[in-house]
């Protein structure tokens, strides 16, 4: 079964019509081109053994960002694209779904010049909300963190958001923080259904550490505290208040010409809750998710810049809607590398090509899975 929900066309326009709304008084033509465009390809693919609900999942995504700056004070980032998600089932039979992705900003207007900004986020649903019940296996999948999909939200509701956010220096280190909110609106998940869903209210805070650890070596470092208001199912909450902590560390150390950089993430989700994602509301439990990782940065030359990197993933759940108990959701390697070259003046192209293996577990028995990811990007500076 295959449902077509649109052309990448459909969201570039919106993402225009928002770009067009947040332009600031009347400017010449060059003036309205963007500073900075990147666009590419990505293709993600997993298949996985007997003993799971699905035989394979395939994402092709074509991502657009473009981003104008306002005399070092504005700065205004618009993204869309398309995507399209084939699921392998038993028995040959194969669900299809296809179409843009919402159309989201974000503003940055400085009210004091590196210290303190103004922030306004918006999204227009423009993306596929509205799935056939059979498809809805498609929604845990490619919100699962385990298999980290470039594109895991296809469609929402909407939302506006509103934050501020600043910068100072210490001695040596860099301190940034940041506090956004942000209103989903609600929608219809399921094609048939008059269900209406409504992700809570969030509150955002953000810290992050940038410091020198020694002579050469640097360290930086991200806090981020979630707190959710109650999701809605028809006007009416249905579940506890979520709450989200993720972090993140990282080190570079340079070795004679090049940088090897170190680093570790995890997200705690104390609650579960409804979340956005590639084709509607997930309900996702509460769980645990953690990764770590290198990478080494090789420069050849002044254009061309070579990044072989490895990366372990690892998450888990809750095993009932009590979400006392915690269980594995299994563990994926990956590794593979990312060429990035220098073509014509201000522009780059980005070469990025990832393999991976591991294990998804299904009523305590681990399912073999293995998968591969390959992207070409094109980076457009004016």
């Amino acid at each position: 079964m295959s449902r077509s929900l649109g052309v990448p066309a459909v969201s570039v326009v919106a993402a225009a019509a928002m770009v067009w709304g947040c332009s600031i008084g009347p400017a010449p033509l060059s003036a309205q081109l963007p500073d900075r465009i990147r666009t590419g390809l990505v293709v993600e693919d997993y298949s996985v053994d007997a003993g799971l609900d699905f035989e394979s999942i395939r994402q092709l995504s074509v991502p657009v960002v473009a981003e104008w700056s306002w005399a070092g004070r504005g700065h205004l980032t618009v993204a869309s694209g398309w995507t399209e998600v084939r699921l392998g089932l038993p028995g040959s039979v194969e669900r299809v779904v296809s179409g843009p992705l919402d159309a989201e900003a974000r503003l940055r207007w400085a009210l004091v010049r590196d210290r303190l900004d103004l922030m306004v986020t918006g999204s227009l649903p423009t993306g596929t909300n509205r799935l056939d019940e059979p498809d809805l296996l498609l929604v845990g999948l490619l919100a699962n963190d385990l298999l980290g999909f470039s594109t895991p939200s296809l469609g929402s509701g909407g939302s506006l958001g509103v934050g501020v956010g600043g910068a100072g220096v210490f001695g040596a280190a860099s301190l940034g923080w940041a506090v956004h909110g942000r209103l989903p609106f609600s929608y219809q998940p399921v094609a048939g259904s008059d269900d209406r869903v409504r992700a809570g209210a969030e509150l955002r805070m953000r810290v992050g550490l940038q410091s020198p650890l020694g002579r050469r070596t640097s360290v930086s470092a991200a806090l981020v505290a979630s707190l959710r208001n109650r999701d809605e199912l028809n006007e009416r909450p249905v579940n506890r208040v979520g709450h989200r902590v993720a972090g993140y560390v990282s080190v570079d150390v340079p070795v004679s010409r090049t940088v090897l950089s170190l680093w570790g993430s995890g997200v705690v989700r104390t609650d579960p809750a409804f979340e956005p994602s590639v084709v509607g509301a997930a309900f996702i439990p509460r769980g645990h998710f953690w990764s770590a990782g290198g990478r080494w940065v090789l420069g050849v030359g002044s254009r061309l810049r070579i990044e072989p990197q490895v990366e372990y993933r690892s998450a888990t759940a809750a095993t009932d809607a009590s979400g006392l108990e915690l269980e594995s959701l299994g563990g994926l390697w990956k590794a593979g590398a990312r060429v990035r070259r220098g073509w014509g003046r201000d522009s780059w192209l980005v070469l990025d090509g990832t393999g991976a293996f591991g294990s998804i577990r299904n009523d305590a028995a681990d399912v073999d899975t293995r998968g591969m990811r390959i992207a070409l990007y094109l980076e457009w500076t004016r």
